[in-house]
């Protein structure tokens, strides 16, 4: 279906729930950590917007989801709780068992709320108060950093994050708005909130969001409909051979960005390194260090590939087995550490098949063609950074679940 609600906008009927939709979806840009656990302002909009389903009669939660998040609950609940501390000789701390299964029911509650979020007109509402949100936020960085003016909008006073915690999963979550500019074809000017956004994944200096970025770019060149096969097949063939060609002369350009914005030096290093072939330096250079990390998660996997270790127990597994207690910074690693081998790979089955259709449909302008594009941006960050509590990720994919569901059952 085509993004054609602008025109009829002032026809909608405002309500309470509308309103409750622009602020969850404004306020999926932004974080905050309260007794050791992400928060938002979005989670109060959240209850209030399930609360409004359940007073309005008319709430849905799919029986086989259900089932499973029941079914990996009692599973990684029950490992945490009575096997890998055994296993690993370790001290389970039940607190952050109990935290971190708190992160999951809230992620869950944030697919209920998106896949009753069925209504095209509340879906392109969703898009596009989280997109232009990520723009103005990304406008008060660009501005107060050439202003100089001292914020708490930067990590360590020189990488931009935003409403984030974190610089990486801030680029990542601005990548994510771009679908809406890109795909929607109704809005005037839109290179002004592309740029600004492309300038504010440079102000985070983060080399994750710079890859999410080019890769973003390529993947829908390749999937638009109005661009022509030779072309696709030049960028799928020879446009990295031109990068690698051309390299000093990128790295001449990044050069001059640099000299803009001095955090962006990182990517420099980070590009130099890949193209002298030196990946360890690429992975690890600059506070990075996601090789050692991802070497610790695939250890963890293979001593307990089917099980995983749990909920709230990776941080002290991976320093009983390394002395380093941190995160996998992958998303697949860490729950495939964590859920086992059969509930990961159900997991990411799922996300597969309920992408594929909306991004092949050869119609770039479609609202699931924009919610899947959101997804899969959010699954490119998640090689090198671990999101799988991310808010936008799951009340999207419910969205789009929602959009199958509906497809599913027309055909029937």
């Amino acid at each position: 279906m085509i993004l054609n609600y602008t025109n009829n906008k002032s026809n909608q009927t405002f309500s309470i729930y509308i309103l409750l939709l622009i602020l969850l979806s404004s306020f999926l840009n932004q974080t905050y950590i309260v007794f050791g656990i992400n928060s938002s302002i979005a989670d109060t909009f959240l209850i209030f917007g399930l609360l409004y389903h359940l007073a309005s009669n008319n709430i849905q939660i799919p029986k086989p989801h259900l089932i499973y998040f029941l079914l990996l609950s009692t599973s990684i609940l029950v490992i945490a709780t009575f096997y890998t501390g055994y296993k690993f000789s370790v001290n389970i701390n039940h607190y952050s068992i109990i935290k971190d299964y708190t992160k999951i029911i809230i992620v869950f509650l944030y697919f209920t709320l998106g896949f009753n979020v069925n209504k095209n007109e509340y879906i392109y509402i969703a898009l596009k108060y989280f997109s232009y949100t990520a723009v103005f936020i990304g406008l008060i960085g660009i501005i107060t950093n050439m202003l100089n003016i001292n914020t708490g909008l930067f990590y360590m006073e020189s990488r931009f994050k935003g409403l984030i915690n974190d610089p990486n999963y801030f680029s990542v979550i601005q990548v994510a708005a771009l679908p809406y500019f890109f795909s929607n074809s109704s809005i005037k000017y839109k290179i002004v909130p592309i740029l600004i956004i492309i300038y504010s994944i440079l102000l985070s200096g983060s080399k994750t969001g710079f890859v999410v970025l080019l890769l973003y770019l390529m993947v829908f060149l390749l999937l638009n409909e109005k661009v022509v096969w030779w072309k696709k097949v030049f960028i799928f063939i020879f446009l990295p051979l031109f990068l690698y060609l051309y390299s000093q002369t990128i790295l001449s350009i990044m050069n001059n960005i640099a000299a803009i914005i001095p955090v962006a030096e990182r990517l420099n290093l980070f590009i130099q390194d890949l193209l002298s072939s030196n990946v360890n330096n690429a992975l690890n250079d600059g506070g990075s260090s996601r090789g050692g990390t991802w070497e610790i998660a695939l250890k963890i996997i293979s001593m307990v590939p089917l099980t995983g270790i749990g909920v709230g127990t990776y941080t002290k597994v991976a320093e009983d087995i390394s002395g380093i207690g941190v995160l996998a910074h992958n998303t697949y690693l860490q729950l495939f550490s964590e859920w086992g081998i059969i509930f990961a790979t159900i997991f990411f089955i799922y996300i597969f098949c309920v992408i594929f259709s909306p991004l092949t449909t050869r119609n770039s302008n479609s609202l699931k063609f924009i919610v899947a594009s959101i997804i899969l941006i959010l699954l490119l960050g998640s090689f090198s950074i671990s999101i799988n509590n991310a808010r936008m990720f799951w009340f999207f994919l419910g969205i789009l679940a929602s959009i199958r569901n509906t497809s599913l059952r027309s055909k029937q």
